[in-house]
């Protein structure tokens, strides 16, 4: 599976000693309490990728201790080496360094790799989606800070040669504060912002179009219409008497219909004053996963990287979300699961057990003495054998037993013969087990 096949991390947020991460191309899951590091790791793939669009000054500012922006750990010395290093699996095992020297190789026709999987790979947090809908009750959503923050800088434009929203925004931004000396350089200007507002109709077009489909194939929420439109495109404000332009931000502007045939759509301008957390949640992750569709197809790696996700749904909704993420993304992309909660960890750790060619297991732990502490998550059979060979029969004996419950449980959930939250004794789960093999052989 071409993936990442490891990330070393040192002295960046949470992580102080070098650590790495073998992942060898496989999906992981990842459990933590708050304040474990589990997020670092999650921040560290996130920053390695960005910074393949950020210039080295910008970045060189993540690993200087006297910058504000800086990203390095508070305990360790001022000399301490910082970087993130980050190998991929593919047949030239290419290698990425990002430190305060910026990102290696500095060539970015050595980078075309790590370029495209920047580009076609995403990175959602619970506190992301939250973004989509912490207004104020009288006031209408407006979408711009999302996408100005998330989604431009990953989403090309569709006619011309292929670059990216947030490039153009920056281009049109700094030729208006630089100043306009003619009414040529006025009217080219002018026009540029003409074709990125055509762009950014046929963008929120495209999603308006089609997020309602992802809610309703994807949630429970059929009774629900997601609208995104442009409510005001970019616009321009002359400074004063000089030849010096503002770029002005659009709105766009996020909004609701209820619907009940045979009656009209009832219009909703401030979902977050009538709507609950779930179903703005579930708005906020229709749009995203419908976004990631106008993401470039071609990379063989990308990854998609879930920080505590779905901590606002309920666990009906949750299972809902999780069947769709391995539906239509395991196979293409390497997921990553982040959650502080141990329940959905081990919910997820359930579904996806017995295929450890496919998947990896990190727990954090508590931090000691201000060091990260993690281990990797064993099969309780293998627990099993070490005990064995420590001598430990005791613990030996319970996590095979353990083991064996386990298995026994799944079977019998697989063949309809288990029943959720009654007492099931091991003896009997086995016989059942056994007259169903019998009856079937």
């Amino acid at each position: 599976m071409k993936g990442i096949e490891k990330i070393t991390i040192q002295n960046f947020k949470a992580f102080g000693a070098e650590k790495t991460f073998n992942l060898k191309g496989k999906h992981l899951l990842v459990y933590g309490p708050n304040g474990s590091g589990k997020s670092s790791l999650y921040f560290a793939l996130y920053t390695i990728l960005q910074c393949d669009t950020k210039p080295t000054a910008k970045i060189a500012k993540y690993f200087n201790r006297k910058e504000d922006e800086n990203l390095l750990n508070v305990h360790q010395p001022w000399n301490k080496a910082s970087f993130i290093k980050l190998v991929l699996t593919d047949n030239k095992k290419k290698i990425y360094t990002l430190d305060k020297k910026g990102l290696s190789p500095a060539d970015p026709r050595k980078r075309e790799v790590l370029s495209e999987m920047n580009l076609a790979s995403e990175f959602i947090s619970h506190r992301l989606l939250i973004n989509f809908y912490n207004f104020r009750n009288s006031t209408e959503i407006d979408l711009f800070s999302v996408f100005d923050r998330d989604i431009f800088p990953f989403v090309q434009r569709e006619t011309g040669r292929k670059i990216l929203f947030e490039e153009i925004i920056k281009d049109l931004k700094a030729r208006g504060d630089s100043g306009l000396k003619n009414k040529k350089q006025l009217d080219a200007w002018m026009g540029e912002i003409t074709a990125l507002n055509s762009e950014l109709e046929k963008l929120i077009s495209y999603i308006d179009r089609n997020a309602t489909n992802f809610l309703h194939t994807h949630f429970q929420y059929k009774n629900l219409k997601i609208v995104v439109k442009v409510k005001k495109g970019f616009d321009v404000k002359k400074i004063g008497t000089t030849n010096t332009y503002e770029l002005l931000n659009p709105f766009i502007k996020l909004s609701i219909q209820q619907l009940k045939p045979p009656a009209p759509p009832k219009d909703i301008d401030r979902p977050q004053s009538f709507l609950n957390e779930a179903k703005l949640t579930a708005i906020a992750l229709a749009i995203r996963f419908t976004i990631l569709e106008k993401r470039p197809k071609k990379p063989e790696i990308k990854i998609l990287a879930l920080d505590d996700l779905l901590i606002s749904l309920d666990m009906s909704n949750r299972m809902d979300v999780l069947k769709m993420i391995f539906k239509l993304y395991e196979k293409d992309y390497q997921l990553f699961f982040f959650t502080h909660e141990r329940g959905f960890y081990n919910e997820i750790k359930r579904w996806t057990e017995g295929n450890d060619t496919a998947w990896n297991y990190v727990v954090f732990k508590d931090p000691v003495d201000n060091k990260i502490q993690t281990e990797n998550d064993k099969e309780d059979i293998d627990k099993a054998k070490q005990f064995l060979k420590d001598n430990d029969y005791d613990s030996c004996a319970l996590t095979l037993r353990k083991a064996v419950e386990g298995s026994i449980k799944e079977y019998l959930v697989k063949m309809k013969h288990y029943e959720d939250g009654k007492f099931h004794p091991l003896s009997k789960q086995i016989g059942t087990a056994i007259n169903i093999l019998q009856r079937d052989t």
